[in-house]
């Protein structure tokens, strides 16, 4: 995918072949080709006369974002934004359709708060409809939600809001759009049961979840196996011990079919926290239940620092970090080598989720710096 960012022309040469498979029935390269030329059809090429620039605009900051280039996704953004005010068109009437928004793009850009700050703005604009204010409220509980803003009146509220508000906007369930948003409310819903140790809710908020993503959502599957990756993970960590060998097995294919769900939408984000999940699921292995380390977790650590590095998220490298500390001051004496390394990663890292405003990480960070984590730690991933 990166090639196309090369060429001029790679675009529309992409976008031709996606519609000639489709034409000819052929099975797309990748899960992601067919919404990335649905979207372009839909939400551009049969748009009015007067909105399809700005529009395109907004097609290209999605396709960017899709590619992890969130910069560039940005500026297409910015420019699309711009040139409506321009021409006087209506821009929330035109982003009501899409997923892209300011705050979206301002995740991946390390400004979890003004993320929140965006969202919220959004949904107080004039006229907007159920949808898109349930689109705001979404992303302003997601933010929350990474930022490990729990209470009640916020995210878990928020993500209540926004299911209810899909169900107005779409009551017979037949908008994809509306319908992949109601599912992205019962996945995170999920995530923040599975933060708070509530793993049977988790679970019954992900198979609902799952029932409309298996509808032809591609997307939202792949965020939703890492959800229940994470789960597995959860349930490996609470195991007693009899039963954490399956348990073990399970959750470490699921993080493989992952890492292989991201491929197919071609997003080395969600490759890269795949990684993660595995390099924290060997940890808990080992510093809990005392099985031996995969040799190729180094591997997997640096690869998933140098992903994380490539598309500047200091969310990732931070993890990275923490889980590297947890593991290797957790048990200095077996890792008398890695211990003075770990100690100036883990400044980094608290002063990144400083930066971001992680209340979770900062937290765990301290319990580590004062020698309190030597109990092993589950430490619970909310990726985005």
């Amino acid at each position: 995918f990166q090639k196309l960012l090369g060429n001029q022309n790679a675009i529309a040469d992409y976008l031709e072949g996606v519609y000639e498979d489709i034409y000819e029935g052929k099975v797309p390269a990748s899960d992601i080709d067919a919404l990335v030329a649905r979207n372009f059809l839909r939400l551009v090429a049969t748009a009015p006369d007067n909105e399809r620039e700005v529009r395109f605009f907004f097609w290209f900051a999605d396709f960017f974002h899709t590619l992890d280039r969130y910069p560039e996704a940005f500026d297409a953004f910015r420019r699309g934004t711009a040139l409506a005010g321009e021409q006087n068109l209506d821009l929330a009437v035109i982003l009501a359709g899409f997923r892209i928004s300011e705050g979206h793009i301002l995740l991946h850009l390390n400004d979890l708060a003004g993320a929140k700050e965006a969202f919220i703005r959004e949904g107080q604009a004039k006229g907007i409809g159920p949808f898109a204010k349930a689109k705001s409220l979404f992303g302003a509980g997601e933010a929350e939600l990474i930022m490990g803003n729990l209470a009640p009146p916020l995210a878990p509220a928020r993500f209540t809001q926004a299911y209810e508000l899909c169900g107005n906007a779409d009551p017979a369930g037949e908008d994809p759009d509306v319908q992949e948003l109601r599912a992205d409310c019962l996945r995170r819903t999920g995530a923040i049961h599975r933060v708070l140790g509530r793993l049977d809710d988790a679970g019954a908020s992900y198979a609902e979840a799952g029932k409309i993503y298996y509808k032809g959502i591609p997307r939202g599957l792949v965020w939703l196996r890492h959800e229940q990756a994470e789960l597995l993970r959860a349930r490996v960590f609470a195991s007693p011990g009899d039963s954490v060998a399956s348990l073990l097995s399970e959750a470490a294919a699921s993080y493989e079919e992952a890492k292989a769900a991201s491929q197919r939408i071609r997003n080395i984000n969600w490759y890269a926290h795949g990684l993660i999940g595995e390099c924290e699921l060997a940890r808990i292995a080992h510093t809990r239940f005392n099985k031996p380390l995969p040799g190729n977790l180094d591997t997997k650590y640096t690869n998933a620092f140098e992903i994380y590095c490539q598309i500047s998220s200091r969310w990732g490298i931070v993890q990275t970090f923490i889980s590297q500390a947890l593991l290797y001051h957790g048990s200095p004496e077996e890792f008398r080598d890695r211990y003075a390394i770990t100690a100036d990663k883990i400044e980094q890292a608290e002063r990144f989720s400083t930066e971001l405003g992680l209340k979770r990480e900062l937290d765990l960070i301290k319990r580590i710096k004062a020698a309190k984590a030597t109990v092993p730690e589950l430490n619970p991933l909310v990726f985005f």
